[in-house]
């Protein structure tokens, strides 16, 4: 299992785990932490295997469960080390993953006090042409370790030109995936969606860019208003790009974050 890092604070008015998006890592969410940990909050956060600093092959995953278990491993070091309440962040892929582990671990963790998500990966917009997804399934089987190139465009991220020229320059962010990977991203989202009764009850913040073009807005939407949870909300946040946490606005949705959490713990 991955290197699981911590930022604490004294007297923790409670901990957050965070988990990165694709083919980036936990360094990129220094800003993050700062103002959480400015608020009182002791935050959690590791890379991803395949990314970052993480060791294996970059880009690659041979399936999404890697992820899922490396998330409820890390939620366990955290429970385990601190006295709660708990929360998790998920950002893009982050977020998917988040939502497919507590469907499939909901029976067995510490339950959290509140479930972040930040323009989860729950529907796509790329486009990938009709010739290249068919020959993705092929290439699955023959030569799943492929990388290609994994259409994310640093002009894509932010509004901020400095955080998308940050992002292009980044020797640790991954640009390119495995066809596995891409197969399992899709197999994963098909999932989550067929399998949203049973995500857990417990209070839900989904934080969507409106502007996005790497993931789909209304299909984040559409997720929340399926969901049967007593407590959800849900903001789409006006113009932005896809990473809402490095927007020129970023305060304002800071402090919808930490009023929310304030109003749960």
């Amino acid at each position: 299992m991955n290197q699981l890092e911590k930022w604490p604070v004294s007297s923790a008015k409670a901990s957050v785990l965070i988990v990165h998006g694709a083919g980036e890592h936990i360094g990129r969410y220094q800003w993050v932490i700062s103002r959480l940990n400015e608020q009182g909050y002791t935050v959690y956060g590791g890379d991803l295997p395949g990314f970052g600093r993480s060791p294996g092959k970059k880009g690659h995953v041979d399936q999404f469960d890697v992820y899922t278990d490396q998330v409820n491993h890390w939620w366990q070091q955290m429970t385990e080390a601190d006295s709660g309440p708990f929360y998790v962040l998920g950002h893009s892929m982050g977020g998917l993953i988040t939502v497919a582990w507590l469907e499939k671990c909901r029976d067995e963790l510490t339950e959290p006090a509140g479930v972040i998500l930040s323009s989860p990966a729950l529907g796509t917009r790329v486009k990938v042409p009709f010739w290249k997804e068919a020959l993705s399934k092929t290439l699955n089987r023959l030569v799943p370790g492929l990388r290609m190139d994994a259409g994310i465009k640093p002009e894509y991220v932010s509004r901020d030109v400095k955080v998308s020229d940050a992002y292009r320059d980044d020797p640790l962010v991954v640009k390119r995936l495995s066809v596995r990977w891409y197969r399992e991203f899709l197999h994963t989202i098909e999932q989550v969606w067929l399998k949203r009764d049973q995500f857990p009850d417990v209070p839900l913040l989904v934080l969507q860019a409106e502007k996005d073009r790497l993931v789909d807005p209304e299909m984040s939407r559409t997720w929340v208003e399926a969901l049967h949870i007593k407590d959800k909300q849900f903001h789409m946040m006006k113009a932005m790009y896809h990473e809402v946490l490095q927007d020129p606005d970023k305060e304002k949705v800071m402090n919808i974050i930490l009023s929310w959490i304030e109003h749960k713990s």
